[in-house]
């Protein structure tokens, strides 16, 4: 995929430092820009919020992938993806980063990323098919605040010494 300006488009790189510099909060806000694009495309209204559904991505997934997948399709996308499936390992992955060490806890990131990384390139691939048309082109503040507030409280429940301990 060549080089673009939309802003819509994420790299892969990115994707996962930002995912895990934000431990695991930035795919929200990816979810966030995937719903509003597959809202705007479909021409559709929600009875609930975009941002919402991009902060419980991890099961608003199962309905958005399918939806990102058949606008990519339409617009030539060749996906070996089993987007249920997709969502289905980035739901356990997330449980399963509960209460362990820090190191473990880091490498569960990096896999919650990477299995999202097929999904991305798909976003990418529509976003460049449609130049951006349908791409939110703002940012949503109420999202990213929230996402804010959850990753200071993320980061002080790891920062404590007594988490660690049974």
């Amino acid at each position: 995929m060549a080089k673009t300006e939309y802003k819509a488009i994420v790299s892969p790189l990115k994707f996962v430092v930002f995912s895990v510099l934000t431990f695991g909060m930035y795919p929200s806000y990816w979810a966030w820009r995937v719903w509003e694009t597959v809202r705007s495309s479909k021409n559709q209204n929600y009875r609930i919020k975009s941002s919402v559904r991009g902060y419980f991505n991890i099961v608003s997934n199962f309905s958005l992938l399918p939806q990102l997948k058949e606008l990519a399709e339409v617009k030539g996308y060749k996906s070996k993806a089993d987007v249920r499936l997709v969502a289905g390992l980035y739901l356990l992955i997330r449980f399963l980063d509960g209460r362990v060490s820090l190191a473990v806890l880091c490498i569960g990131l990096i896999v919650e990323a990477l299995i999202l990384l097929p999904i991305v390139k798909m976003y990418n691939y529509y976003t460049e098919q449609t130049k951006g048309k349908y791409a939110p082109d703002k940012q949503n503040w109420w999202l990213i605040v929230a996402l804010i507030v959850a990753f200071i409280v993320v980061a002080l429940i790891y920062s404590n010494p007594n988490y660690w301990k049974e």
